[in-house]
């Protein structure tokens, strides 16, 4: 396989801190996101900001912290 440069991506990688910075991802469901060591909300993993000493699972999924409309962390904090 012979590689070629696209002029297309040279130009994209020019703003490519600008396209970040008005963009996101969706998680849909989000049954699969790994809550602590996917980086799913930033550059870091929440295991890396917040300490585990909850009784918290490194096996959460977003979804078990996500109603649809708001953030339900109290319910693994306890």
């Amino acid at each position: 396989m012979v590689y070629k440069s696209s002029s297309f991506w040279l130009e994209i990688k020019q703003f490519y801190s600008t396209i970040l910075y008005y963009t996101s991802w969706t998680v849909g469901t989000s049954s699969f996101i790994n809550f602590w060591n996917d980086k799913w909300c930033g550059t870091n993993s929440l295991e890396n900001i917040v300490r585990l000493s909850y009784g918290a699972s490194i096996l959460d999924t977003v979804s078990q912290f996500w109603t649809g409309d708001n953030w339900n962390i109290s319910l693994s904090l306890h």
